[in-house]
């Protein structure tokens, strides 16, 4: 398979756009996005590459020439001067674009990953070291990396099964499973608490919960600290200043459920708990996940 180029990516993908200064806007978003997640993704693998993370990041993106067309239809020249106005919208066609190509985030992707590194199911391999309190990068690992070239240490801090449920209208939301870590060191010395769970929506087969939606779930902790959703990263990341996020990504499903494997990201250390939140359309609903034994 052959190299991303990103200059190319991003060329493809705001050609349409004829208003220059949209133009450049839309692509200083766009390489802004990649950057971050290329970042995210050297955090959670520490054994990629800059290049290898970049890549990825790209391929998760979408196809260029898709995303061009829907940007092109929203960025007419005449409507330059309402680019404050239309960038959400933009940022929606962005990603409702890249989750039409159903599986850039997931399958395709996975399948990339897995071909490119020769190490069949090696990112659901390293999930499931967290999950189980096992470092991925530890000495009884495959991916060891005995210099520790990132300078971050893992540590597992609780791997349990929290049961916790939530019922809106016709749903019930659990989750399934949850592994909280601290992560200190690298570019960002400052510890850190990452929380892995696989939330489950069960639903009538003619209503299941859509990823849109849950790419619209948040997050509070005890301190009162907000988390954004996936949307909000998007819309809001100039203002995020440092705060955390919620990464939903789908899992598997039936007929009756569907799971979401969801990271939230840059938690703040002691905190005793940490909800999750829906509040955009539809029954509302929360879910308080304990991250200490003794939480209420």
């Amino acid at each position: 398979m052959g190299k991303i180029d990103r200059n190319s990516w991003l060329h493809t993908a705001v050609a349409g756009i004829r208003f220059k200064p949209d133009r450049e806007a839309v692509e200083a978003e766009l390489r802004e996005h990649i950057e971050d997640k290329t970042l995210d993704l050297m955090r959670i693998f520490p054994d990629m590459t800059a290049e290898e993370a970049g890549e990825r990041a790209l391929f998760q993106m979408g196809d260029p020439e898709e995303i061009g067309r829907e940007l092109a239809k929203v960025h007419k020249p005449w409507l330059g001067y309402l680019w404050v106005v239309t960038r959400t919208v933009l940022l929606l066609v962005l990603v409702v674009s890249a989750f039409r190509w159903g599986g850039w985030t997931v399958e395709r992707v996975q399948d990339w990953w897995q071909y490119d590194r020769q190490e069949p199911g090696y990112e659901a391999s390293i999930k499931e070291y967290y999950y189980n309190g096992m470092d991925p990068f530890g000495p009884d690992s495959p991916w060891y990396d005995e210099n520790n070239t990132t300078g971050v240490v893992r540590a597992p801090l609780r791997v349990w099964q929290p049961g916790e449920t939530a019922r809106a209208g016709t749903y019930r939301f659990s989750v399934e499973r949850a592994a909280l870590w601290s992560f200190q060191g690298g570019p960002e010395p400052e510890e850190d608490w990452w929380l892995f769970c696989t939330l489950r929506a069960d639903s009538l087969p003619w209503e299941p919960l859509s990823l849109d939606a849950a790419w619209r779930i948040r997050a509070v902790d005890s301190f009162g600290n907000r988390y954004y959703d996936s949307f909000q990263v998007y819309e809001l990341r100039e203002d995020r200043g440092g705060a955390g996020y919620v990464m939903v990504n789908p899992g598997d499903s039936g007929l009756f459920h569907e799971r979401f494997d969801l990271e939230i990201i840059d938690i703040a250390p002691g905190a005793e708990w940490i909800r999750l939140e829906f509040d955009r359309g539809g029954p509302n609903w929360s879910l308080t996940i304990p991250l200490t034994e003794d939480a209420p």
